[in-house]
């Protein structure tokens, strides 16, 4: 009797870890796209200067990919 309340008392707390977990994830993934997304846009920067068309401003996102 008492494995089964165990059980229970403990089902909702697993539940909410999972979906934390799972939460984590989703920002961790988001957070790696828009590092990953800054590092193609510097480097077309980077290469948009090397060309010599001017030195653009500097943003972590590409225009039109703000927060």
């Amino acid at each position: 009797m008492e494995i089964w309340i165990d059980a229970i008392q403990f089902a909702p707390r697993f539940e909410n870890r999972v979906s934390n977990i799972r939460m984590v994830n989703a920002k961790f993934l988001r957070y790696l796209m828009e590092v990953r997304r800054s590092i193609c846009w510097n480097k077309q920067d980077n290469q948009r200067k090397i060309k010599g068309r001017g030195k653009q401003e500097e943003s972590l996102y590409p225009p039109g990919m703000q927060l």
